[in-house]
């Protein structure tokens, strides 16, 4: 499996993110956010985002060269990344350490993702009445995704997630449960995922 090399680097800031980021779809790569490394396989490059599948997060990545990172979440499903949350992407050699797949209801919708899709509107069209996590600067907000528009979406029976406890956790350590809707503006996503803990009951909408 080949790597992006220092000049194809070079080349990946100067042609933009979406044309630099097309030569490493379908291999393992890492983005670096405010909050956390992510990685996975990059499946997509769209205008707007990113899409990895078999997500892990990577809370302490250790050396760059190291096997495999010192401390990760396995959320083992797919993650839309918002280019505007994004400080770099790369490939460490912790990167290439194992992945995995965890069930979950919209992976093969995320799999077989095609070129029409090029905006984040497109992609989160297809997540519409399904529950979803939405990582913001401060917390996780989760909720039944219901509308989106150009500039936000908007998500239905929200709880606020303040400790999220493990992706693969039946329910949210510690979170407010709102119950109403909630408008979230995209420059303000990190990333979008359906960790498992997504699932759990939520209010009903007042």
């Amino acid at each position: 499996m080949s790597q992006v090399t220092v000049k194809e680097v070079g080349t990946i800031v100067k042609g933009g993110m979406q044309k630099g980021l097309e030569r490493l779809i379908g291999q393992p790569a890492t983005s670096l956010c405010a909050r956390y490394h992510y990685r996975g396989i990059l499946k997509k490059a769209g205008k707007d985002f990113l899409v990895f599948l078999q997500t892990r997060v990577v809370e302490q990545s250790g050396p760059s060269r190291g096997a495999a990172p010192t401390i990760e979440d396995i959320l083992g499903t797919w993650m839309i990344v918002f280019y505007g949350a994004i400080e770099c992407v790369s490939q460490p050699n912790f990167s290439l350490a194992p992945l995995s797949t965890n069930p979950n209801d919209l992976n093969e919708v995320m799999e077989n993702l095609d070129g029409s899709i090029q905006n984040v509107q497109d992609v989160l069209k297809l997540c519409v009445g399904h529950p979803i996590s939405v990582l913001c600067a401060r917390y996780h907000y989760r909720g039944i995704l219901s509308e989106v528009g150009d500039e936000s979406l908007t998500l239905a029976q929200v709880c606020i997630v303040e400790q999220s406890g493990p992706a693969k956790g039946e329910a949210p350590s510690v979170e407010d449960a709102m119950g109403s809707s909630m408008v979230i503006s995209y420059g303000a996503i990190e990333c979008i995922s359906q960790p498992n803990f997504v699932f759990a009951p939520l209010p009903s909408q007042g």
